[in-house]
């Protein structure tokens, strides 16, 4: 996917670099889904898909459909109809009633769920690629995370007690049901990003990057990259490109030919002058493990928990 602009941050040295790009169009960039078909067309090739679920709770999850139907609502009414009526725009997070087009209910390729994309598909041969899921998962395991982003969540342990104050259960102790969770948060605008294949365009909020976040992600890259020049398998898309982490919140589906730069402008536009830097940065991003999706037609995937 194209990045068609990188909206800043409140971390200083991503502001430095897209000062240096300004104007200018980033290559390809990981998939902000998984139904790309590519392992068909290969008799002994596996594709597989990186990715960090993310499952916020029901809280969080009105926030988000509250800032996603406001972009919604603000690009309905400040674009022209010969450009709106060009996407149907789907909110992420949401089910789909859709029998229509990469958000159908019967696409089980798609991912409609909230996740952070670690890199473009890796493919290579069947072989390869079990391997490097066998290396991946043992490298993420035992992999150190910085103790900055460490933080407890409650919401389990308060769960139960209030399940057991409605059934005049004694309050039993919960301490073993808290669970511990990576923290992210999202920065203070949105990006706009467009599919190289489908023209599809993806409205998303970019991770915030401080010291401790980049650590976190430069070492899943480092572990990434490692693994696929091992054994020789292949990251689709373009391999000097630096990986932007962020959350989709809105897929545009393009039903023309061929979108025009013009009006992808004008919807760039709109969504760099709303303000809803407070809104997007009081999301908070609790993560606790990495899915490995393979792209075959069992649909089979990976759990691997961090070591938290």
């Amino acid at each position: 996917m194209d990045l068609i602009k990188d909206y800043s941050s409140d971390d200083s040295e991503e502001t430095k670099e897209e000062d240096r790009e300004e104007g200018q169009l980033i290559p390809v960039i990981a998939p902000l889904n998984i139904y790309s078909q590519n392992y068909s067309a290969h008799h002994n090739m596996s594709s597989i898909f990186l990715y960090i679920p993310w499952n916020p709770p029901l809280r969080v999850v009105s926030q988000l459909k509250s800032i996603s139907n406001n972009i919604v609502n603000e690009l309905r009414k400040n674009l022209p109809s010969e450009v709106s009526d060009k996407y149907n725009w789907r909110l992420i997070g949401v089910p789909s009633k859709t029998a229509e087009g990469s958000f159908s209910i019967t696409n089980n390729f798609m991912l409609r769920n909230y996740h952070i994309s670690l890199c473009p598909n890796i493919r290579g041969d069947q072989d390869k690629i079990q391997k490097y899921i066998e290396n991946f998962q043992y490298t993420v395991s035992r992999m150190k995370v910085p103790g900055e982003l460490v933080t407890p969540d409650h919401s389990e342990a308060e769960r139960i007690q209030n399940i057991n104050r409605i059934l005049f259960k004694e309050t039993e102790k919960t301490a073993s049901k808290q669970k511990n969770y990576i923290s992210l948060r999202l920065g203070n605008s949105l990006s706009l990003f467009r599919s190289n294949s489908s023209n599809n365009l993806f409205v998303t909020g970019k991770i915030r990057m401080d010291p401790s976040s980049r650590r976190f992600f430069d070492s899943m890259e480092t572990a990434i990259t490692h693994n696929v020049n091992l054994l020789d398998v292949t990251k689709e898309g373009s391999t000097d490109q630096k990986q932007t982490y962020h959350i989709s919140l809105i897929v545009g589906e393009f039903k023309g030919l061929r979108p025009k730069r013009n009006e992808i402008e004008q919807i760039k536009k709109i969504i760099e002058n709303m303000n809803i830097s407070k809104q997007l940065s009081e999301i908070p991003i609790n993560v606790d493990q990495i899915k490995i999706s393979e792209l075959s037609v069992k649909h089979l995937s990976h759990d691997i928990r961090f070591r938290i």
